[in-house]
């Protein structure tokens, strides 16, 4: 039998050791710190100001910098908010908040990591309030109990985690300022697989029902990479939460290709916002520490959102919207047709055969160099959309190539399946040259798409995007921002603004 060297069974000991130590330490001060009622505030004065006035204060002038979007505050089912010290995060945090000023909510189930403690599954919180600067919030102890009896095996009961966590208690000042009325229901998660996600997101339901619940989820982005590389792995996390893919997320976060701290809380909170009626992301501001600091080379990355209900009719908005667009009309009818019949032939042998079929196309008008998108969609969500900005193939030829990188490698998705294909539907944006915006009341929403250029960075995006979010100009504008990996209002700082339409049609219209 092969032995370990003696230093290196030693050190394991010794590393033993110092966790279970840590780990007793952790116990004696939760039973030193707590009455068992009411949890004390660990980060006051660190974190955000102890002052109650001074605290007012700081909080309120986040709240006042929401920015001025058409959200209907009432449709907003879920937050995704960040939780570092005040100086940093606040302000993106706050935008959020701020958002959903004048609203009542009964109860705001607060879902974050645990930091200190090792924990497994769901924790919740067992006292009966978590007091700030600012007073006392009640725990919402029916829906805790409803919580826990629902799914004994997905929640348990501790109070251990919350005692030094500040993921949480960062979130509380904003909530007394934003819900004086409403109760809590605090939770700590690290690490959660599909199936307890969705025993979790039933019991979750089954809980909040006849209640006006707010599931506000707590979470960092990447930590300490240069900003370059941080924007990377942040972008990836950003798309997966515009797209409301809490699965998609949970790939990206188990196989490194993006970082939060509170990630399992995220894809915890987006599954039960869908569950809830959520069915549109809207990210409000993103940031990172080195705005702050000015250290570019080790950041920390903050982004908020918020998760919306569908106004009006759940089915049906996205085509009266799209009818809404004023884009060029190049294209006969019969051009259209053969595009979208070309594309989704392209898609049906590639993904039997992996190759591209040979196509004979004649059509003078579709043997032009021209640039385009094809975005794929399964049941009225996004499954995949690629484009070329600039013409580069026959118009025909650039049709086929979109639609097999759509469906195969818009890094947002995993590749699409033969078996989903017939589930699919094709819309195809031909795009005019771009020219650049020299006044910003030249952009009209329902007309131009817009690309943003800074550096490296480059965000695009079509012009049917605003018009089935509901955007204004200044909305597009900073959305456009965000996806090119730069904080939401650059735009005002001095970016490249380029300008384009498109002429869009899909399967759905033309059929």
């Amino acid at each position: 039998m092969k032995r370990s060297p003696p230093g290196e069974a030693q050190g394991e000991t010794v590393k033993r050791f110092l966790f279970l130590f840590v780990l007793f330490l952790t116990l004696v001060f939760a039973f030193l710190r707590a009455d068992g009622k009411v949890r004390e505030p660990a980060v006051a004065g660190g974190f955000y100001p102890a002052d109650p006035e001074e605290l007012s204060r700081v909080v309120d002038s986040f709240l006042a910098e929401a920015p001025a979007v058409p959200i209907d505050a009432k449709r907003v089912v879920a937050l995704v908010v960040p939780h570092a010290g005040y100086v940093y995060s606040g302000r993106t945090a706050g935008k959020a908040y701020g958002l959903l000023r004048g609203i009542s909510v009964d109860t705001v189930l607060l879902v974050g990591p645990s930091h200190f403690v090792p924990v497994r599954g769901v924790v919740v919180y067992p006292g009966e309030g978590f007091r700030t600067p600012l007073g006392v919030v009640p725990v919402d102890e029916e829906v805790r109990e409803r919580l826990i009896s629902s799914c004994r095996e997905c929640f348990s009961v501790s109070e251990a985690p919350f005692i030094r966590e500040h993921s949480l208690e960062v979130q509380v000042p904003f909530i007394q300022r934003v819900f004086p009325g409403a109760k809590i229901v605090p939770l700590v998660v690290n690490d959660l697989d599909q199936i307890l996600i969705k025993k979790a997101v039933r019991a979750v339901a089954r809980a909040c029902r006849g209640k006006r619940v707010l599931v506000v989820a707590s979470s960092d982005l990447s930590h300490y990479h240069p900003r370059e590389r941080a924007r990377q792995l942040d972008g990836i996390f950003r798309r997966d939460l515009e797209m409301f893919a809490p699965e998609r997320m949970l790939e990206d976060l188990a196989g490194r290709r993006c970082e939060a701290c509170g990630g399992a809380g995220v894809v915890l909170a987006l599954a039960a916002a869908r569950e809830m009626g959520g069915r549109k992301v809207f990210v409000v501001d993103y940031s990172d520490s080195g705005d702050v600091t000015g250290d570019t080379g080790s950041v920390v990355g903050y982004i908020s959102a918020v998760v919306l209900r569908p106004a009006g009719e759940k089915e049906g908005r996205v085509k009266m919207e799209k009818k809404a667009l004023k884009g060029p009309r190049y294209l006969t009818v019969e051009e259209r047709k053969e595009l979208l019949e070309i594309a989704r032939k392209t898609l049906e042998v590639y993904l039997d055969t992996g190759r591209m079929p040979d196509v004979e196309v004649r059509n003078p008008a579709l043997r032009k160099e021209g640039a385009a998108f094809v975005t794929l969609e399964k049941g009225n969500r996004l499954r995949g959309c690629i484009g070329y900005t600039e013409p580069r193939f026959p118009l025909y030829r650039t049709v086929m190539e979109c639609a097999i990188a759509a469906a195969t490698e818009d890094p947002r998705f995993p590749p699409v399946t033969r078996e989903e294909l017939d589930d699919l539907t094709i819309e195809i944006s031909v795009l005019t040259p771009f020219r650049e915006v020299e006044k910003i009341d030249e952009i009209e929403v329902g007309r131009h798409g817009l690309m943003v250029i800074k550096g490296f960075h480059r965000g695009l995006l079509l012009p049917q995007v605003p018009v089935e979010y509901g955007w204004d100009r200044e909305t597009f504008l900073s959305q456009t921002c965000v996806k090119a990996g730069l904080p939401p209002d650059e735009w005002k700082k001095g970016v490249k603004i380029l300008s384009f339409e498109a002429e869009v049609f899909g399967e759905e219209e033309l059929n």
